[in-house]
């Protein structure tokens, strides 16, 4: 019998393929029953004794769930059947691994009792990455229908669907607890704010300054109101009943009072904010988020200009769509920075000048919350020491972003 080409290739992943299986951070996990309950299903489906699923490191195969009494947790990377369905990238059926003189050289199928009858699925990651494989094994040789292929292929989708979950919940708890950190920061200030400005007012109620004291403890009061509502709303970001409470509101009297609330930092920067807006502009958005999103923005423009610079926020509208920017003179962006600028926890290449503190939250967070207006968020920038664009455009009417994803179709290989 011709031997298949591919059966001669050695295994290897992409460092690309490797980079993504890490971030799903499964690799020497304990036992699962998901992962366990899958295998059962394929192995029922085949009447066969044993299902695997398995990973492909970088100089080893990990078995995530195995149903042998044979319990290993991995083998070479260099063991040629596991390879099969990354190399072929579709769904692959080898009826009796004897009439194939390379894969005797795999462990699992020399050894006594070992692997005759073997059908695989590839698992691809939305990205199209080949990260492993769901694959159904007997110690006899046997052959396999088109819907037991179809249905293995099907599982094969399922776990791949149970690792973006799992990376998706993961992803949000550290969102979530890093937000929560800033925002008890931010709390934290506010409340220094309101003790210090009362403290003054309770020593000397005939202070000439009392009436700019009792603006700082409303507008704190203002911020821990809202940093509070938006900690709730981040904690339900996933949930489709999210709340957005859409009312018209003047675009230039938000901004105004976004620039307002920065006034002290501004003043200690010696910085200034100049203004080129266009027609005052009625805008249909949830206030509180658009707020947190200008907020950061500007927050960011002070923090990471240099002293005695100007900083403009400009707006305009065409057709149905408006656009806001905000433009510094700083230390701009490389194109690193601009590859990176809204993932989570980005390390940039520009510093704080004024020994301000950053996180690496704010423009994920921001971005998160002009989707939820159906709205993008992007930055330009020539290039370092060139200063900086960061634009918010949205409809003047958003809705709900509704995405919409499609499963390829997938061919088989037959191997006999």
């Amino acid at each position: 019998m011709q031997q298949h080409p591919t059966l001669t290739g050695i295994p290897f992943n992409d460092a690309a393929s490797i980079e993504k299986l890490y971030q799903y951070d499964i690799l020497d996990t304990y036992a699962e029953d998901t992962f366990d309950r899958i295998a059962k299903l394929a192995a029922s489906i085949f009447n066969a004794p044993n299902a695997i699923i398995n990973f492909v490191d970088k100089d080893r195969i990990y078995f995530k769930a195995n149903l042998s009494s044979e319990k290993q947790r991995e083998i070479p990377g260099t063991d040629r059947l596991f390879s099969l369905p990354l190399l072929e990238g579709v769904p692959v059926v080898i009826e009796d691994t004897h009439e194939h003189v390379h894969l005797l050289e795999s462990p699992l199928v020399k050894a006594p009792g070992g692997i005759r009858f073997y059908a695989a699925a590839p698992l691809v990651t939305p990205e199209g990455f080949k990260i492993g494989s769901i694959c159904v094994v007997n110690d006899k040789p046997g052959t396999a229908t088109a819907d037991q292929l179809k249905f293995l292929d099907e599982l094969s989708v399922i776990i791949i669907e149970r690792l973006e979950s799992r990376a998706a919940a993961k992803k949000a708890m550290k969102i979530q607890v890093e937000y929560m950190n800033r925002t008890i920061h931010d709390l934290r200030n506010a409340v220094a704010s309101i003790i210090m400005a009362s403290e003054l007012i309770k020593t000397d109620r005939e202070l000439s300054g009392v009436a700019e004291l009792n603006d700082i403890v409303y507008r704190n009061s203002q911020l821990l109101r809202d940093r509070l509502n938006t900690v709730l709303d981040i904690s339900r970001i996933e949930d489709e009943n999210l709340s957005m409470n859409f009312e018209a509101t003047s675009l230039n009297n938000l901004l105004n009072a976004v620039i307002d609330n920065f006034r002290i930092l501004l003043k200690n920067k010696e910085q200034q904010v100049v203004t080129d807006y266009a027609n005052d502009i009625t805008v249909n958005i949830d206030v509180k988020k658009i707020t947190e999103v200008f907020e950061n923005l500007l927050s960011n423009a002070i923090k990471f200009s240099f002293r005695k610079t100007t900083i403009r926020i400009s707006t305009s509208i065409k057709a149905d769509t408006i656009k806001i920017g905000f433009h510094d003179t700083g230390q701009g962006l490389n194109e690193t920075d601009k590859k990176n600028l809204f993932t989570k926890y980005a390390k940039m290449s520009s510093l704080p000048t004024g020994k301000e503190k950053s996180n690496g939250l704010g423009l994920s967070i921001s971005k998160m919350l002009v989707a939820l207006h159906n709205g993008n968020i992007y930055a330009e920038s020539d290039g370092k020491n060139k200063g900086s664009s960061f634009y918010v455009s949205m409809p003047a009417t958003p809705s709900h972003p509704i995405s919409i994803s499609a499963q390829p179709p997938c061919r088989q290989v037959l191997l006999s």
